[in-house]
């Protein structure tokens, strides 16, 4: 497990319950204004809106169901698991790994369904920049990385 991932996550949930509750009370304010008698105010609920719902979907696309916080590879069977739930996966489901400057992103294939994990190489913000993910680790499942070849790039 990489606990300064998970802080990581922690953090950003933080900001967006901190984000989704200003706008929606932001949001309740201006519905009350519009009631009340300007259309201008209904203009800035719907923006409000829009911009929760914009945060939301960030949030569960990027975050809960994306950033991994621990890899587990043993018995032919690889284990990820993010804050939404624990997905288990074999060598031959790996489509590709592609790596940008601080994260591995991992494409699997299963029962026809594709899903990608997020393995963040370095946590932002985080003052000792510690390397949580190495090249070693995805390479123990993905074996092209191992021979030297780099992974695709971003």
């Amino acid at each position: 497990m990489k606990p300064d991932v998970l802080k990581f996550i922690k953090r950003i949930k933080r900001l967006f319950v901190f984000t989704s509750l200003v706008l929606l009370i932001l949001a309740m304010v201006f519905l009350i204004w519009g009631i009340v008698g300007a259309a201008l105010y209904f203009i800035a609920f719907a923006l409000c809106a829009v911009g929760f719902i914009a945060a939301l979907v960030l949030y569960l696309s990027k975050v809960k169901y994306a950033i991994a916080y621990e890899l587990g590879f043993s018995g032919g069977v690889i284990t990820v698991k993010v804050k939404g739930g624990t997905y288990t996966f074999s060598p031959e489901n790996v489509k590709k790994v592609r790596y940008d400057r601080s994260k591995y992103i991992v494409y699997f294939q299963k029962d026809g369904e594709s899903d990608h994990f997020i393995f963040l190489r370095n946590v932002p913000f985080d003052r000792f920049r510690a390397e949580q993910f190495r090249e070693e680790e995805i390479a123990a499942f993905f074996p092209k990385l191992s021979g030297g070849a780099p992974p695709e790039r971003k």
